[in-house]
């Protein structure tokens, strides 16, 4: 006779042994609660008609504003109201009083005015200074750093005007001083519009021509 020849497969594991598994009382446990688990979850969906869209949408994060930021949009000054302006700077140290004597003014202020995406944002700004020719669009840096901001600003090439608000007063009687956000006032420092936060420039420019169309109408009665 032949040996029998023997291939040994180490490894190959040895197949699962369920009965040795359910004699530890600790595996039985876990796995009676996996499966009370797993029917819970069913009958709560079949129940209440939950889909899979939903059911994530309770581990999404919330997309409105968060609360300090609720409380803080309660401290803005009011559509109608007039603000008394302190004075503002250039780059070169002149003083810059605003608003405008005539048409409207607006103001833009920049928390950050050296950040990454201040760039793309003062594109767009000037964009649409050029689509309202009848609004003088400053930008506004809460600082009195006049050199820094001059460097910045001639490095870049920007043709907005921007003003320095030395200890952010200005900011701070407008509620500009947690983000960027912008002003439109007319000659008489009365307030006009206010941003809303993530509004892209397609809706600021549909906001100022709903606005302007209005002042435009009330001054041809």
């Amino acid at each position: 006779m032949s040996a029998r020849r023997v291939i040994l497969h180490p490894e190959r594991r040895a197949p699962l042994n369920w009965r040795a598994l359910f004699r530890n009382a600790e595996n039985r446990d876990m796995v009676a609660v996996a499966f009370l688990s797993f029917f819970l979850g069913f009958w709560v969906v079949y129940r209440y008609n939950w889909g899979v869209v939903r059911m994530m949408s309770l581990f999404r994060r919330p997309s409105n504003d968060p609360t300090w930021l609720l409380q803080a949009y309660k401290n803005d000054p009011k559509v109608g109201d007039v603000v008394k302006l302190p004075t503002f700077f250039d780059v070169d140290g002149k003083v810059v009083n605003l608003p405008e004597r005539k048409g409207f003014t607006g103001l833009v202020f920049m928390t950050d005015y050296t950040s990454c995406g201040t760039s793309a944002t003062i594109r767009d700004l000037e964009t649409v200074a050029q689509r309202f020719p009848q609004m003088k669009l400053y930008l506004v840096a809460p600082t009195s750093n006049m050199e820094q901001v001059r460097s910045f600003w001639r490095i870049r090439g920007f043709r907005l005007p921007i003003v320095l608000d030395p200890d952010a007063q200005a900011a701070k009687r407008l509620n500009a001083i947690f983000q960027a956000r912008g002003y439109l006032l007319d000659s008489s420092s009365k307030l006009l519009y206010i941003t809303r936060q993530r509004q892209s420039r397609e809706e600021v420019e549909q906001d100022l021509s709903r606005i302007f169309q209005q002042y435009k109408e009330v001054a041809q009665r």
